[in-house]
Formats: structure tokens, C-alpha cells, sequence
């Protein structure tokens, strides 16, 4: 199963328990993000280092780095139980590109967005509603891949980085 981490590093520590939690082989994607006192935003991918270029994509790996500094990105890599993939913002069609490559390697065809705390599921008239970027671009790239029939969107943890309340999130949802 390939699992999405929506946003940042906590969708990507979310969508390993709940690879674990399954007991699935898995494959991980994700798009880099970084969060500071003043801003939120993604990575370039120009200033990561030691990713792995294979077939499907930029593999991390233990030596992966941001600018020269270690990241939470090659922790958290090493501790899935399968390989993570590292998704180019500034170059969508690549990241569809590397995303149709590792559904297309993945046995069971299916994926899972996830998210910790239901942003994935805001909307623009959300006033908690503070990064919903990649989240979106996320939606988006399945949409244009006409994937999201194959796809669940697993939102862990309801509220828990108080962008969106419980009762946002539970009006989103399918009942």
C-alpha cells in the first residue's frame, strides 16, 4: 500500500503507525515542509541532500539532509517499515510522475492520504484553516491522476494541530 503523508513530518510519523497498525507492506511519500517561528512552508528540493534517485522517485535515506543539517526526515525514514519517498513541490508534474510510478509498483494499487489533525479536510472558510498547501496539492495530483477512486484519506488524531475543530473536521466527513 502506498501512503501519502499529507502535509509535514506528523503525517508521515501518522501514516507509519497506521502502516504498522495494518500490518501492510507499505511504500511512503511525502512532500517536505518546514514550520518556523515566522512561516510554513515546503522544502525545496534543491537544497536536499543525500536522497537516492532511483526508478520511482528520490528515496531518502539515512544521509539525507536539508542544507547541510541532519533532519527529522532520514529519522523518521529509517524507523517505516518501508522505503519513503520525497515528493518535489516546485515540480507537481514530477511528483505525479513519482507518484504513478510507486502506485504502479505497489501489488495492491491502493493508497492512503494521511493526515494528522483534519486539515486535509478544510475548507477557505475555516478561520483556524493556517497551511493547507500541500494537503491540497496532494488532492489535486490524485485528482489529475485519476486516483482518488483507489484512495482513502485517513485523518489521525481529529483536531490535534488546532487548525480545525472536531465539529469542521466531522462536517467534512462521509457519513
Amino acid at each position: 500500500m502506498l501512503f501519502i503523508a499529507a502535509g509535514g513530518p506528523g503525517d508521515l510519523v501518522a501514516a507509519g503507525i497506521l502502516a504498522r497498525q495494518r500490518i501492510t507492506e507499505s511504500t511512503f511519500a511525502t512532500f517536505l515542509w518546514e514550520r518556523s517561528a515566522r512561516a510554513a512552508g515546503p522544502i525545496r528540493i534543491t537544497s536536499v541532500y543525500g536522497l537516492d534517485r532511483d526508478r520511482l522517485g528520490m528515496r531518502a535515506t539515512p544521509q539525507t539532509q536539508i542544507a547541510g543539517s541532519r533532519t527529522q526526515l532520514s529519522d523518521i525514514a529509517q524507523l517505516l517499515s518501508g522505503e519513503t519517498y520525497v515528493l518535489d513541490a516546485d515540480n507537481l508534474e514530477g511528483a505525479q510522475t513519482s507518484l504513478s510510478r510507486l502506485l504502479a509498483s505497489d501489488d495492491d494499487g491502493r493508497i492512503a492520504v494521511v493526515d494528522a489533525g483534519g486539515d486535509v479536510l478544510g475548507q477557505r472558510d475555516h478561520d483556524g484553516l493556517r497551511s493547507p498547501l500541500l494537503e491540497a496539492t496532494t488532492l489535486s495530483i490524485l485528482s489529475d491522476m485519476g486516483a482518488l477512486p483507489v484512495s482513502e484519506v485517513v485523518v489521525v488524531g481529529p483536531g490535534l494541530d488546532n487548525e480545525l475543530t472536531v465539529t469542521e473536521i466531522d462536517s467534512r466527513r462521509p457519513h
